[in-house]
């Protein structure tokens, strides 16, 4: 059953390569702050089992590290990509909207938060930039947290 106004937040990363933990990280920012949603959840990678996930929901957002940039992160709407083929080592948030379009003739709002890392070496610690433009982004969504849901 497709839940309506309800947001899906998934976190991707590594917590153990420094600042590749900034998905993960983000959740536990949001839990801090109480903003406490049923719908969240952390993994290292996308993979095709996301297509069913993605299909329940009107709205899903990515929350992903990126490395450098010059704002604290970006986000942006994601469309299908036309060019669809998959691989078990690297899924886009496009291929998998275009795989939920095609198996469960579904088409919810997909979002890509990606927060900007410098250090993706072997840490569990995020670096200062990092945790900066981690603050940055919480706020973001934060602010725009009921909007998103619709």
């Amino acid at each position: 059953m497709k839940k309506e106004n309800e947001l899906l937040i998934l976190a991707v990363g590594n917590p153990s390569r420094g600042d590749d933990g900034l998905g993960p990280q983000f959740i536990s920012e949001l839990k801090k702050r109480n903003i406490e949603s049923q719908h969240y959840s952390w993994i290292y990678q996308l993979s095709i089992e996301h297509a069913e996930n993605f299909a329940q929901f009107n709205t899903v957002l990515i929350v992903d590290a990126k490395k450098g940039g010059d704002s604290p992160f970006t986000f942006e709407r994601i469309s299908a990509s036309e060019d669809c083929h998959f691989s078990t080592h690297i899924l886009l948030p496009q291929n998998i909207l275009s795989l939920t379009r095609y198996l469960y003739q579904a088409n919810p709002n997909v979002y890509l938060l990606a927060i900007a890392g410098q250090d993706f070496d072997l840490s569990e610690n995020l670096g200062h930039t990092a945790k900066i433009n981690l603050a940055h982004a919480v706020n973001f969504v934060i602010e725009r947290f009921d909007a998103l849901k619709t």
